[in-house]
């Protein structure tokens, strides 16, 4: 899955109100990933960027991170 992918998949999460439907959208969001994308995809709707026990910063402000994945 792309990253573009992903990123509509949690848009759409994020417009429904229904937690039926979000249970449906992650449901279908879990299975379409592979092995190697799953703990990603979970650390990512979780607010991750990594697990906690990993204990990752960037250090960076919150408009830089923007630019960088804008660009």
């Amino acid at each position: 899955m792309t990253f573009q992918e992903l990123s509509n998949r949690l848009v759409q999460l994020d417009e429904t109100a229904s937690r039926l439907k979000m249970t449906g959208f992650l449901v279908d969001l879990i299975k379409q990933s592979n092995e190697e994308e799953i703990e990603m995809v979970i650390n990512l709707v979780l607010g991750r960027l990594a697990p906690p026990y990993e204990n990752k910063e960037f250090n960076l402000a919150e408009k830089m991170v923007m630019r960088v994945m804008a660009g």
